[in-house]
């Protein structure tokens, strides 16, 4: 793991004096290599540290900025449900007046459960319009992990939508080229709006 690394950022002041950054990115086969450097404003500029963080059978990352406030990793996040819970289908039968008001609804209650960490039309049916969809009055709204159906099958009963939910309750998961039967455990390493999902995470100070 890298818990050195997390001890030396958790003693540092990332939103003010502290700036942690990303500067190098290196994928060779199924190992991600992150550079950091860790600095602060009140040391002189060649008083710094280079950390070295392999993520090894990485199956996940969005790298979207070089500079970061906050850096941890977890066992359970909603970026894992994908990996640790059974993938299930959700179904309906009867619409309403209220379209928009649904769609809002579904939104708000997604963007509540995965805080802002997994776009909606990650898990709505994308075949077909989802306003000509539920003014059809049947079929696939949704395919997610279990926990999601479930909130938004209880969105559908609110709007007097009868919702039914599939499941062969089977783990799966994306090995980064197909869906595998099974349980895999992966972390999730989190810095800023960036995250790395992998087996294993290892760290090396390098200065």
């Amino acid at each position: 793991m890298i818990n050195s690394f997390l001890v030396e950022i958790n003693n540092r002041d990332l939103e003010n004096h502290d700036n942690l950054s990303l500067i190098e990115m290196k994928e060779e086969s199924n190992i991600l290599s992150l550079t950091f450097k860790l600095q602060s404003d009140l040391d002189e500029e060649d008083k710094f540290q280079i950390w070295k963080i392999e993520c090894k059978d990485f199956i996940q990352r969005r790298i979207c900025d070089d500079l970061f406030s906050s850096f941890d990793i977890f066992e359970e996040h909603v970026l894992l449900w994908e990996y640790n819970q059974p993938k299930a289908g959700l179904y309906f039968k009867g619409t309403t007046e209220n379209i928009s008001g649904l769609i809002g609804e579904l939104y708000l209650k997604h963007l509540s459960i995965t805080q802002d960490w997994i776009p909606l039309t990650e898990y709505i049916n994308d075949m077909v319009d989802i306003q000509e969809l539920i003014k059809a009055g049947y079929g696939l709204l949704a395919n997610a992990p279990m926990e999601i159906i479930e909130e938004f099958s209880e969105v559908l009963n609110k709007f007097n939508i009868k919702p039914s939910i599939v499941s062969n309750g089977i783990m799966r998961y994306w090995d980064g080229g197909s869906w595998v039967n099974g349980h895999t455990q992966y972390c999730v390493l989190i810095f800023g709006r960036c995250f790395v999902i992998a087996k294993e995470f290892k760290e090396e100070r390098i200065q």
